[in-house]
């Protein structure tokens, strides 16, 4: 199989809807609606009371969730280019940044990220917070990676397996001809 679920890198979307709670004064309170991007939904939760504190001054405790939906994708077959950016804390400073992923899916763009970020940058999923992300057409791509697998005359060698030999006493150190892999 693949493995433990929790192991995985994926994320799911999801719309977490949550206010102050209602007050005398302020009986029919604000309601803040945010797109979060977690595993499963009590770690959508904690993102969600994360930014209203930072953004709103609304903690935990004065406040309450209305809603968490998953948001799932329309027309998860086709291959799109989606462009984010991210603002990420490194060892000494918060940094910005815009990048750029092909996927069928935003979600498995995320993932991406998320195992780019970790990898290069050594960012803790904790650490990286989504600020704005867009399905960028062809023409406006700017990294490279994305640009080259975007084209319209790209292909792939199908590559044929190589023979191997039935039992131990017909394999032979040395072959005759060079094997045709193409």
């Amino acid at each position: 199989g693949v493995g433990l679920e929790s192991m995985q890198g994926y994320v799911k979307q999801y719309l977490v809807i949550g206010r102050k709670l209602p007050t005398e004064s302020e009986p029919e309170p604000t309601l803040y609606r945010i797109r979060l991007f977690a595993k499963n939904h009590v770690l959508a939760k904690s993102k969600f009371w994360y930014q209203m504190k930072r953004q709103f001054k609304v903690r935990k405790c004065q406040g309450e969730i209305v809603n968490v939906s998953q948001v799932f994708e329309k027309k998860a077959g086709v291959v799109k280019n989606y462009g984010m950016v991210i603002r990420y804390n490194s060892r000494t400073t918060p940094v910005n940044m815009y990048r750029e992923y092909r996927d069928v899916t935003l979600n498995g763009a995320i993932s991406q990220m998320y195992m780019d970020m970790s990898g290069k940058h050594r960012a803790l999923q904790e650490n990286i917070q989504i600020i704005k992300t867009s399905v960028v057409p062809k023409s406006e791509l700017r990294r490279k990676e994305p640009i080259l697998y975007s084209r319209n005359s790209i292909k792939f060698p199908k590559v044929k397996p190589t023979k191997r030999a039935p039992t131990r006493g017909l394999k032979t150190l040395f072959k005759a001809d060079r094997p045709t892999l193409i």
